[in-house]
């Protein structure tokens, strides 16, 4: 589906819904605005965290209406455990990291990762 096919969908649903009392009509999307509001980023100083502090000093979660605290780790197991508590909500990982945390690997709790 090309974006003008969307596009000429939406005014369509639009044009329909235009005749309608606004009590009957709704909203036919979901908003937006991010699903968590408040991002709290654990990383190790390393090179690879780079693109989450870059974001973060740039400004591009706060453009997206994401409040963003980047919290400085000492290890990777704190990294997981706090991953794990939820104490953070995001990270950067070694790869093998969030498979062994999914698993309940070497005494950590199950718990199921999102992994981009």
């Amino acid at each position: 589906m090309s974006v003008s096919d969307a596009l000429s969908r939406r005014s369509a649903l639009t044009r329909l819904f235009a005749g309608l009392p606004a009590a009957w009509a709704g909203t036919a999307y979901a908003s937006d605005a991010p699903e968590t509001p408040n991002v709290r980023f654990g990383i190790i100083a390393l090179t690879d965290c780079a693109p989450i502090v870059m974001a973060h000093e740039l400004g591009y979660f706060k453009k997206f209406g994401i409040e963003s605290v980047i919290s400085k780790e000492a290890s990777w197991a704190a990294i997981r455990d706090k991953l794990s508590l939820g104490e953070n909500q995001a990270t950067h990982m070694l790869l093998g990291m969030p498979f062994a945390s999914s698993m309940g690997l070497l005494g950590s709790p199950v718990k199921k990762m999102v992994i981009p």
